[in-house]
């Protein structure tokens, strides 16, 4: 059985210490569109602003924002700043889900027209 976006996210989130079940993951369309929420917001943060709010925990106000809507288990992983920054716990998870999509567009997928191995097994045993 092939592997998901999901599953992919899930095992590179926790390498960076980080825990969200697969379950927890919307598709990537979604993921995508969240994050995007987000990293749009922070290119309109200046850089004294970021020197102040460095290592402050975003996580509360992000989520009274709503920029956790369509992906609220997004919060938990930002929430007390597992990087140790801001910044470098949100280019963890950024770094982990481009990895986890490009991962998933490398799972194979079986035979064409098939499903994989079985299908070769019940065409050679008929």
């Amino acid at each position: 059985m092939a592997r998901t976006f999901q599953d992919f996210c899930s095992e590179n989130l926790a390498q960076f210490g980080m825990s969200v079940a697969p379950s927890d993951i919307p598709d990537y369309d979604t993921v995508r569109a969240v994050m995007t929420k987000i990293l749009q917001w922070t290119t309109t943060v200046d850089d004294i602003t970021w020197t102040i709010i460095r290592g402050a925990d975003l996580s509360d106000g992000l989520w009274y924002a709503g920029f956790f809507e369509g992906w609220e288990g997004l919060y938990q992983l930002y929430k007390g700043n597992s990087a140790g920054t801001y910044v470098d716990t949100q280019n963890n998870i950024v770094t982990c889900i481009d990895h986890a999509r490009h991962q998933a567009e490398d799972e194979p997928t079986g035979l064409a027209g098939g499903t994989g191995v079985d299908d070769v097994i019940g065409e050679t045993s008929q």
